[in-house]
């Protein structure tokens, strides 16, 4: 909404889309695409090595012990 109605009489820095800077607009609209494509990723990788990664490994793990194929330590 800033980018639309800021004027720079007010902020000091730029005027908004009415008043003919649609930069500032656009960095907007960037920035509201690539946060959440962020935030999915960073989740995801926590997500994916913090659990997932985990649990996959114990599952491989008890599955040797009970094939008694040996375990290097």
């Amino acid at each position: 909404f800033i980018g639309l109605v800021a004027q720079e009489s007010w902020n000091g820095i730029a005027d908004g889309f009415f008043y003919g800077n649609a930069e500032l607009l656009l960095w907007q609209v960037i920035a509201a695409l690539v946060v959440p494509v962020y935030a999915f990723v960073v989740t995801f990788l926590l997500l994916f090595l913090g659990v997932t990664m985990p649990t996959v490994f114990y599952l491989i793990w008890g599955v040797m012990e009970v094939a008694n194929i040996p375990i290097a330590k």
